[in-house]
């Protein structure tokens, strides 16, 4: 059994909108689920439909070799939870489950690209979910299948510093329609064996004196797209950068910040509506 030090975590256990199976694994129920449902297509209406964003249904198993070509500098070999190899399948290739969407990538390998589709965008069709071999797990905001919103995009350099620049503004309007206070962290990241670095943006949110990550967005300028070799069929060279958004984390807020009282949740969009539930018994 899992060890709770966290009173939000704990007090959502008792009223039977959370329950853990697993250390860091939760079943997430009403009114929480309908909640974070409706968050995604919050994002989506607010950030991906005005920018165009495409939906798509990534797979969350994914060969080995993908994911260490997105390279460990971030996402070292020991986060990656493995898992057997399917029966009667008659391949030994190494499988594990996606920590970093890294599929996208994956299915772009060695591709050319089309300069009447960039910039690629995407986004998950509906909540995502990756997952990491956590150390700490003793509470919502942290496990080790993360509930998220991502949207990814490749393109030209100048497609994308354009890009990057309205998906973090398109955010942290949400945000505040929200009524989340935060601050927003720059972090130059260098990468060994390269001359140029580049700038990871945090958004955090302060919870009882402790800043939480809820998303982080960059350009990561040629890094990804030199590792999978996905390039223009014009031969000018690509780049990507991503938003990726915490929903159990932005939950996790909500909950610290506007309380247990769901009618007290703010609901910013009109065009979506969110039934309001009564959680069910479990206890």
């Amino acid at each position: 059994m899992t060890e709770i030090r966290d009173d939000i975590t704990q007090k959502a256990i008792e009223l039977g909108w959370l329950k853990t199976i697993y250390p860091g694994v939760w079943m997430v129920y009403d009114p929480l689920a309908s909640y974070m449902d409706f968050l995604q297509e919050f994002f989506y209406e607010r950030i991906g439909r005005p920018l165009g964003f495409m939906k798509l249904i990534p797979p969350t198993i994914i060969p080995k070799r993908i994911y260490h070509r997105y390279g460990q500098e971030f996402y070292p070999v020991e986060l990656a939870i493995e898992i057997k190899e399917f029966a009667n399948q008659g391949n030994s290739e190494q499988l594990v489950l996606d920590p970093a969407f890294t599929s996208f990538y994956g299915s772009l390998e060695n591709r050319a690209l089309a300069e009447d589709i960039l910039p690629f965008q995407v986004t998950e069709a509906s909540i995502g979910i990756s997952y990491r071999n956590e150390k700490d797990v003793s509470e919502f905001s942290r496990s080790r299948e993360f509930i998220k919103k991502e949207f990814l995009f490749i393109g030209y350099p100048d497609q994308v510093r354009n890009l990057h620049i309205k998906t973090m503004t398109s955010f942290e309007s949400c945000l505040n329609l929200l009524g989340l206070e935060h601050r927003i962290r720059e972090n130059r990241t260098q990468i060994k064996g390269r001359q140029n670095d580049y700038q990871t943006t945090d958004f955090e949110i302060d919870i009882n004196n402790i800043q939480l990550e809820v998303a982080s967005a960059a350009n990561k300028q040629n890094w990804v797209t030199s590792h999978y070799n996905i390039r223009s069929v014009s031969g000018r060279e690509l780049w990507s950068g991503y938003l990726s958004i915490g929903l159990s984390r932005i939950m996790y807020c909500i909950l610290s910040v506007h309380g247990f009282d769901e009618c007290k949740w703010p609901m910013p969009q009109h065009l979506i509506t969110y039934e309001r539930k009564t959680s069910y018994d479990l206890q």
